[in-house]
């Protein structure tokens, strides 16, 4: 018969050892299983919050108006800057759904609200009936800290595109809208685009 021979201390030593890094890899390997929903749920909270911010802009300004003959309000950007960075303003009417309701007219006002008594913070939107009383405010996003503005027209000899642009009789022909934070807290991807919107014939 041969002989029966048991584990040295050596043996058992690296087996517990062999043990322990499974257990450990397989804790790792579980908590990355666990936390991965909560990375994709937030990953896409933030897409679905741009992509609705940017439907939301784009409906606005597609919907922008002019009614010179019933004395309504100018088409206003204004070119600004604060602390050296785009720091623009933008009123004008529009018949889109707003915060307000569907149909009607409605002025809108996009600005960067930097105001600390206020409740807002970041890119808002205010919103007033033209005939009517109603009125409020909206946060679209509040770690938008630039807002800058681009005109396209073909009426200004030598010019394709203005930083500004004030008339109660014409609108531009198209608005580019660029909206960025800062390194500490940037705008989501998508909203950091480029939102281009065409305005339409010249009125």
């Amino acid at each position: 018969m041969g002989s029966e021979r048991g584990m040295t201390l050596l043996e058992v030593v690296i087996g517990l050892t062999i043990v322990g890094m499974a257990l450990a890899a397989g804790t790792a390997a579980l908590a990355s299983v666990v936390d991965h929903p909560a990375r994709v749920d937030a990953v896409t909270g933030e897409v679905v919050s741009a992509t609705t911010a940017r439907r939301t802009l784009i409906g606005w300004l597609a919907g922008a108006k002019l009614r010179p003959e019933g004395g309504g309000p100018s088409f206003t950007g204004l070119d600004g800057t604060f602390d050296d960075r785009p720091d623009d303003e933008l009123t004008f009417l529009t018949d889109a759904d707003t915060p307000l309701g569907p149909g009607g007219e409605t002025i809108v006002r996009l600005f960067v609200d930097r105001d600390e008594e206020t409740a807002t913070r970041g890119l808002t939107a205010e919103f007033r009936e033209w005939r009517g009383a109603r009125s409020t405010v909206v946060e679209i996003d509040s770690a938008v800290t630039e807002l800058d503005i681009i005109y396209s027209t073909r009426i200004v000899a030598g010019h394709e595109t203005l930083p500004s642009w004030v008339s109660s009789t014409l609108l531009p022909q198209g608005i580019e809208v660029r909206l960025s934070g800062v390194d500490s807290l940037p705008v989501a991807p998508l909203l950091a685009l480029p939102i281009r919107v065409p305005l339409g014939v010249l009125q």
